[in-house]
């Protein structure tokens, strides 16, 4: 047989060859599970600010809608103190005249 002896040199070489071939796929396995755990880690981290993104916009939109309110109520106020001055200065007008 052509290996036939194990202190062959051909039959070291080979053996050495074939170890080293298992050892780099154990190392290349063992680095893509570190990069699969990395990946998945970096996933869920993403997907968390996703959530905060999300619920900060929504209170954003709340804040606004609750601004529109408060302007809306201002200006009806304002509008109200308006009449009022109006009604006052024409009160004043025919108490003077």
């Amino acid at each position: 047989m052509f290996l036939s002896k194990p202190t062959d040199p051909l039959y070291i070489l080979f053996l050495g060859v074939f170890l080293g071939l298992i050892l780099l796929h154990y190392l290349l396995f063992r680095e893509y599970l570190q990069q699969e755990k990395l990946q998945e880690k970096r996933l869920k981290d993403l997907e968390y600010l996703v959530y905060k993104e999300i619920e900060r916009s929504l209170e954003l939109g709340l804040g606004n809608i609750a601004l529109k309110e408060l302007r809306q109520k201002t200006l009806e106020k304002l509008t109200l103190i308006r009449f009022q001055l109006e009604a006052l200065k024409k009160s004043e007008g025919k108490n003077s005249g």
